[in-house]
């Protein structure tokens, strides 16, 4: 897979791996990626999630994602996608999912691209006003 240096190239991405759109359960994905962006073989797919985001869950995630960079990838980042059935408008429990694996990758130091959401319509990045609506 080619270098993700850009916002295109990272939807580019995630449009490859995840092939046509239209979800039958919420899933995140995951991506470790090298300096560079390149994509590494550390991808990783989680169905079923909770409506709401479980801390604990993402507390461990993030865990092992800090063991990867530390051990792997070092100077790495994540990528990571957000995929659920229904429209493209965005949700609040989107929103809630954004701030929380924001807030989970800031409390373990790894650098994060931009995170983004697949719905059964469209593939789109997950703005960091979108964020702060959740937050309000």
């Amino acid at each position: 897979m080619q270098p993700i240096r850009t916002q295109a190239d990272l939807e580019q991405h995630w449009r490859l791996l995840m092939g046509p759109l239209g979800f039958s359960r919420p899933q995140l994905w995951l991506n470790v990626l090298a300096p560079g962006g390149q994509p590494t073989a550390f991808l990783a797919q989680l169905e079923d999630l909770p409506h709401e985001p479980d801390v604990q869950l993402l507390d461990r995630i993030m865990e092992l994602n800090r063991q990867l960079l530390d051990h792997h990838v070092a100077d790495g980042s994540v990528a990571l996608l957000l995929a659920r059935p229904g429209p493209d408008r965005r949700t609040l429990s989107d929103a809630d999912w954004a701030v929380a694996l924001t807030d989970a990758a800031s409390a373990h130091d790894i650098p994060l691209r931009p995170i983004y959401l697949a719905t059964d319509a469209d593939l789109r990045i997950i703005s960091p006003d979108d964020m702060l609506a959740a937050s309000a």
